[in-house]
């Protein structure tokens, strides 16, 4: 699978701080919850949707390397 140099944590700016979330350079996020994100577009709009909320919690799924897909939870500072 190709990297998506466009859905990785360098790009990205979640509420909270990166270290406490875990995300690394390289991760490559594929959902948000249960949402899927294969463009750059969709994770914005699911994440924004998600920030909105203004939950304790927000869940990412992300490809680390080649196949070690990871659970990330971000607890933003509101």
């Amino acid at each position: 699978m190709p990297r998506c140099p466009s859905r990785t944590p360098t790009t990205i700016r979640p509420p909270g701080r990166r270290n406490e979330s875990s995300l690394r350079p390289g991760d490559i996020i594929k959902k948000v919850h249960d949402q899927d994100t294969a463009t750059l577009a969709e994770f914005k709009k699911v994440f924004r949707a998600e920030v909105a909320k203004k939950p304790k919690e927000i869940v990412l799924f992300v490809l680390r390397g080649k196949k070690d897909t990871q659970l990330v939870r971000i607890e933003p500072r509101w």
